[in-house]
């Protein structure tokens, strides 16, 4: 029993840190000013409670995990000599040698995901590799996907919601490429210590001045 709950409690810590980062990402996704068409669908979808409104937040989970997501590429090793297609070039890979899989490129590609500075949240969940694709494949995708949706839900609903004014209003990023076209985000805390987290952002909403 001790090993199981120890298994479980190294598999639970990382789900968790992932969900709430990817979640403030979210949040800080669909309150910049690009987005705000897709806010206010967010807004109405959060103060409904039928299936098929929960389902179109699921959507636009997926879909900002897209756009901003936590993981930008997975590190590998080639194990042997290979050649990839990629578009009308042949990408020669040597055995041994290191590189990243640009899974957030490959969420841009028009090919796969038309129009994809377009948020739809009626895409196919299986055109998403997020959480990876095959025998790499994470066991939380579904799970995941609905608890962001429900925390989605909450926050949209407090009404009048916004950033607060000044710093504390947005995350500050420090961003530099790891590999082609890869883009790296650290995040300065209040310290300006540079950190792989967000470690804040303060909102505000209007309260029921009766209550």
């Amino acid at each position: 029993m001790a090993e199981l709950v120890t298994a479980m409690i190294g598999t639970m810590i990382p789900v968790a840190g992932n969900l709430t980062q990817q979640t403030a990402l979210l949040v800080d996704l669909y309150l910049q000013p690009k987005y705000e068409e897709y806010k206010k669908r967010i807004i109405e979808l959060a103060n409904r409670d039928d299936k098929e409104a929960f389902e179109e937040l699921e959507g636009f989970v997926y879909e900002g995990m897209r756009i901003q997501p936590v993981v930008i590429g997975l590190p590998r090793q080639a194990t042997r000599d290979l050649i990839i297609k990629d578009g009308d070039r042949d990408v020669h890979i040597k055995a041994g040698q290191r590189l990243v899989i640009g899974t957030s490129q490959a969420h841009l590609d028009p090919k796969a995901f038309p129009d994809p500075e377009k948020l739809n949240p009626h895409r196919p969940l299986k055109d998403y590799i997020l959480f990876g694709k095959g025998l790499d494949f994470c066991f939380g995708d579904r799970p995941l996907g609905f608890a962001m949706a429900a925390m989605l839900k909450e926050i949209f609903k407090l009404p009048n919601l916004r950033r607060t004014p000044g710093r504390q209003g947005s995350f500050v990023q420090v961003s530099e490429s790891v590999a082609d076209g890869i883009m790296s985000h650290l995040f300065l805390d209040s310290h300006s210590r540079e950190l792989p987290l967000p470690t804040s952002l303060v909102l505000e909403f209007d309260t029921d001045s009766a209550c």
